[in-house]
């Protein structure tokens, strides 16, 4: 059975809290398998005390891979919703610079055609 059919059915079947289980490794291998939409629900439901610089890097990640102007959007909602001191931190890691140039180049592609 694939690995991440069984991560699902812990987390789903098993109705952890995913506290209770490795969420950003969920969404690193939806990620890698091509399911960036699952990855992206992850990162939505996930508490927003529970996100971290790993959340945002994966979640625009999956949007990359996606190539969707909607979810960019909310993306850039939700960002810009965290404080400045946040964003500030979240600004030194090269990582997530890099994902967010991804995203951005996506989104004025698909707004330029």
């Amino acid at each position: 059975m694939n690995n991440s059919f069984v991560a699902e059915e812990i987390l789903y079947k098993e109705n952890l809290s995913q506290r209770a289980i490795p969420v950003h490794t969920l969404m690193k291998g939806y990620i890698t398998h091509n399911r960036a939409k699952s990855a992206i629900e992850l990162a939505k439901n996930l508490d927003k005390t529970e996100r971290n610089i790993v959340t945002y890097l994966l979640w625009a990640n999956a949007i990359a891979q996606i190539g969707d102007t909607k979810l960019t959007e909310e993306f850039h909602i939700e960002f810009d919703s965290l404080s400045p001191t946040i964003r500030t931190y979240f600004s030194q890691d090269q990582r997530l610079l890099n994902a967010l140039i991804d995203v951005n180049i996506l989104f004025r592609l698909q707004n330029f055609s």
